[in-house]
């Protein structure tokens, strides 16, 4: 299980169980069977192509290109949580610790 992370927005330090979030974006019904697939692809596609920029060294690339990506399908899940304000509410203040957990696993390669 990940630890909690801070969001670095967040003053107060309120850890984020990731593990958590995605657990209730899997359960929720605000989102169908082949969205979720849909969406798993397209996160496990962007962690690749994190994985592969690390891998290249082209950091300019992960923090402009990829974080734009990465703020896209972001919207993306909030968009198609219009049923599930709560889920979407924390996933949107939980977006910087999901982003630092997807570059630090492709640094990790975990």
């Amino acid at each position: 299980m990940r630890a909690p992370y801070a969001t670095p927005a967040d003053p107060y330090g309120s850890a984020i169980d990731l593990d958590r979030l995605v657990a209730r974006l899997k359960a929720t019904p605000a989102i169908g069977f082949f969205t979720k697939l849909a969406l798993r692809s397209d996160v496990l596609d962007l962690r690749r192509r994190i994985e592969h920029a690390r891998a290249a060294g082209e950091r300019g690339r992960i923090a402009h290109t990829l974080r734009r990506e990465f703020d896209g399908l972001v919207l993306k899940i909030l968009a198609l949580l219009d049923e599930d304000p709560a889920l979407a509410r924390d996933i949107y203040r939980a977006r910087e610790a999901i982003w630092h957990s997807l570059v630090a696993d492709a640094r990790s390669g975990g």
